[in-house]
């Protein structure tokens, strides 16, 4: 109901309002106080929002007949002729402009969407409206004068459209001898009195809805007289003016609300500081309450403090703790933060130690191993320095490259070689 109502198109030039598309906002119908029309454009599925906006409304829904009518607001068909030349143009267009065609999908995406997420009407509306029989709805009054002269062609497609062959697909062209045509023989003659049953009710309501039609032009509502017209407004009810506040009215009336005991539940009981200022307190849990730790604050204390170091398992070495608290994050290899405490950076550290080896190969040209670099000296007031130093020596590459391998092997050859006592010869006597 609220779909078809609110839906709705504006000209300025014109006194009359087009209600088009459901993604159409709302629209006026008149304009400067003038009298003006609205005109929806329903389509069948939107015939029970249609019965349910004018149940509240309260105006009865007037279709327009075959033959005609007069009613400017009743419910007609727009003539075919109309049609066809508007979805010519329209086919068209969407064959030159590529654009059309995307946007055409869009709208079709859009409408589906509302389809399928839009209020449904009334049990009653829907059930009235499959009472509705399309093919009795006549063209609307405005198209009428326009479309005399094609009366003709009009009546022959609403013929073509409405006609319904006696016989089904499976009776047509088949010999009288074949199954098919004998089934379906059988199945009219056990269902014939239900379809003429039903014709004859489709056309007993076409009936009463055509002598109800025709009542209604006998009815002519009476006027109202002056005197009535005058009782009924003599007392006229004006709106009350709004009263303005200031900002200290406002807050004094804030001030000034009132609670309702009934319903409102306060957070805490209405005699909660009795029973506070009654209880028996325990000195012990007041005293524990208010004590606090003292740090040491010479500077003997804090420099102790600063030079405190442990052993970390898991570097190995003797860390500070006063870095501890400092926890910075890093991003790991899934996207998550985590704190830099599991960082082991053992992927670093075998990097360096391939990238040595691989210098170290690079210079050793005639394949023997170039001069041990000399060690760092020993820093100072540094316990675990020369410990540190040598595990770092004592650490080899874990992978080796197929060159380095061959070239190992070769070192080695090379080394048995040197290695091998020279044989002695004999000496021949001299004459």
């Amino acid at each position: 109901m609220e779909q078809v109502r609110r839906r709705g198109g504006c000209f300025s030039s014109i006194a009359l309002a087009f209600n088009l598309t459901d993604m159409c906002c709302e629209w006026r119908c008149a304009r400067a106080g003038r009298d003006g029309h609205a005109f929806c454009i329903v389509e069948p599925d939107e015939f029970c929002y249609l019965l349910d906006l004018h149940l509240f409304l309260g105006n009865p829904l007037s279709i327009a007949p075959p033959s005609g009518g007069t009613e400017i607001s009743s419910l007609g068909k727009v003539p075919s002729a109309y049609l066809e030349t508007e979805l010519s143009d329209l086919l068209k267009w969407h064959s030159d402009a590529s654009d059309l065609a995307s946007m055409e999908k869009v709208c079709e995406n859009g409408m589906k969407q509302y389809v399928r997420s839009r209020p449904g009407a009334s049990i009653e509306s829907v059930k009235r409206a499959k009472d509705i029989n399309f093919a009795t709805i006549g063209e609307h009054p405005l198209f009428q004068e326009a479309a005399n002269d094609k009366d003709a062609k009009a009546k022959l497609l609403t013929g073509i459209s409405s006609y319904r062959p006696p016989g089904t697909i499976f009776e047509l062209g088949r010999p009288s001898y074949s199954e098919s045509y004998k089934l379906m023989r059988e199945r009219r003659q056990k269902h014939d009195k239900k379809i003429i049953a039903y014709h004859q009710k489709v056309q007993e309501k076409l009936a009463e809805s055509e002598a109800i039609r025709e009542s209604r032009k006998d009815i002519k509502m009476e006027l109202s007289k002056p005197e009535d017209i005058g009782s009924t407004f003599s007392k006229v009810v004006m709106g009350k003016r709004r009263k303005t506040f200031t900002l200290s009215e406002i807050a004094e009336k804030k001030q000034k609300l009132v609670l309702d005991k009934e319903h409102f539940i306060p957070y805490q009981p209405a005699d909660a500081h009795t029973e506070e200022g009654l209880q028996v307190h325990n000195f012990q849990k007041e005293a524990s309450a208010a004590g606090f730790d003292l740090t040491g604050d010479s500077e003997a204390i804090m420099k102790s403090a600063k030079v405190k170091k442990v052993w970390d398992k898991k570097k190995k070495k003797m860390v500070g703790v006063q870095g501890e608290s400092k926890k910075n994050m890093i991003k790991s290899e899934s996207g998550k933060w985590i704190p830099s405490s599991f960082k082991s950076g053992r992927y670093q550290k075998w990097m360096e130690r391939t990238k040595a080896a691989a210098e170290d190969d690079a210079g050793s040209d005639d394949g023997e191993s170039a001069p041990a670099k000399p060690l760092k000296r020993q820093p100072k007031n540094e316990r675990w320095a020369k410990h540190n130093l040598k595990l770092q020596m004592k650490k080899q590459v874990d992978l080796k490259r197929p060159e380095q391998i061959v070239k190992a092997r070769e070192i080695q050859e090379r080394k048995k070689k040197r290695s091998k006592p020279k044989r002695k010869g004999k000496r021949g006597k001299k004459n």
